[in-house]
């Protein structure tokens, strides 16, 4: 078998760089500059890299969504009104980026916020004080994700702590994000949005974690090290 530990810090600068892209589109609506980035075509090599790991139809609808902006005057405020109404109403007629919101009945700064706390805790880790919101948030989630590959990838790592920031990883993602991303992700299809470019994004979002999660189960293989 092919050993991945080889290409491990190729894969995982891709693989940092794309969840902090992720978890700033959820933190903040897309300012006018970063409209016209997108529109010339600045995305392409990340859209490029997420092809190549199969998500070919999803990256095709965000392509398509960005290019429908061309000639739509206001397309900022209009970006700005799809993200409030997918992501800042209430639960019943948005998909909120709280993972409490889908594993705690509902309830918001529940099991799920505190867990969150901790691991942040535990890991010298905090949220931005500008970023008035939970430790359970999706871009939160994300982040924290981010930042463990990037100081992972700054020190140098033995076969054995690879395997153990492997499963790490893999336990998290698992845990923080496939417990309740599918659903988000399936909510965000239902809204109506005067743009597809948010609910491009979910979808391209859990095909990436998804793909994600499949890549890390065979790190965890190749080194026979596979959690239950």
């Amino acid at each position: 078998m092919l050993d991945v530990l080889s290409t491990w810090s190729q894969v995982s600068t891709n693989r940092a760089i794309t969840y902090r892209w992720f978890a700033n589109l959820f933190a903040l609506e897309l300012r006018e500059e970063q409209l016209v980035l997108y529109q010339g075509d600045k995305a392409e090599p990340l859209l490029s890299i997420l092809s190549s790991i199969g998500l070919d139809d999803e990256v095709e609808r965000f392509r398509q969504a960005v290019h429908s902006w061309t000639g739509v005057k206001h397309m900022r405020l209009e970006l700005a009104a799809d993200f409030a109404q997918m992501f800042l109403l209430d639960a019943k007629t948005a998909c909120i980026p709280y993972a409490s919101a889908y594993l705690d009945r509902g309830e918001l700064y529940g099991s799920a916020t505190q867990l969150m706390r901790n691991i942040m805790r535990d890991n010298q880790l905090e949220i931005p004080a500008e970023f008035k919101e939970p430790a359970d948030h999706l871009a939160v989630i994300l982040s924290v994700m981010a930042t463990w590959i990037e100081k992972e990838q700054a020190s140098a790592q033995d076969r054995e702590q690879w395997s153990e920031t492997v499963k790490f990883q893999h336990n998290f993602v698992q845990e923080m994000l496939m417990s309740f991303l599918p659903e988000f992700a399936r909510r965000s299809q239902l809204i109506q949005v005067s743009n597809d470019f948010y609910p491009a994004v979910c979808a391209l979002l859990l095909a990436y974690v998804e793909a994600d999660l499949g890549y890390l189960r065979i790190c965890l293989e190749d080194d026979s090290v596979l959690v239950d």
